[in-house]
């Protein structure tokens, strides 16, 4: 089905060319796997993805609009691969996994060139790690951060203001929770 395509949309990609393409194709796979829960291969699809967009951005002429396109697809999949981690973590309950994505989101920023999506990112993940460890109050600290400076980056802020609710959930704070809940859907539902 869906992974079939995306293959043959990949190997069409490359065969024009057109590096950019193929670097999505990779990304959506990743997403793909993220969504029937094989986060390990997703994690690994991402990895892949930020080598092969970092690989073919340093060989496009730095005035090639395939340039930042290939920047904004490697970063993509820093990010996507840390929320993969995460997921991980999620599932096998591992401590050992927790801290592969605790120490994966504090490199994050700086593996991402310092990008807004990079360092928006590294804040929830890094949130989302202490909440999981029963830290609400700092986890909300860093989702309240990206909330209100990393407006570059909204489906990381949407992120952050859907774990400020849950951190609120933590602390008892039912009206904290509610409002985040509704700013959540005021401003980023669909």
């Amino acid at each position: 089905g869906a992974f079939k395509a995306l293959e043959e949309f990949a190997k069409a990609a490359s065969a024009g060319g057109k590096a950019a393409w193929e670097a999505s194709a990779r990304l959506t796979r990743g997403r793909l796997k993220m969504a029937q829960g094989e986060v390990a291969e997703a994690a690994n699809e991402f990895a892949e993805l930020s080598a092969f967009a970092a690989s073919k951005s340093s060989s496009v002429p730095p005035s090639s609009p395939d340039r930042p396109v290939l920047e904004g697809l490697r970063v993509a999949g820093l990010v996507h691969k840390g929320w993969a981690l995460l997921a991980r973590a999620e599932k096998t309950k591992n401590p050992a996994d927790l801290d592969a994505a605790r120490v994966f989101f504090e490199t994050l920023p700086r593996e991402a060139g310092g990008s807004a999506a990079g360092k928006a990112a590294s804040l929830n993940g890094l949130g989302t790690v202490l909440l999981s460890q029963g830290k609400a109050r700092e986890a909300l600290e860093r989702f309240v951060q990206v909330e209100v400076t990393m407006f570059a980056v909204p489906e990381e802020v949407a992120r952050a203001v859907w774990y400020k609710a849950e951190a609120y959930g933590k602390l008892g704070d039912r009206a904290g929770r509610e409002a985040a809940l509704k700013d959540l859907v005021e401003y980023y539902g669909s």
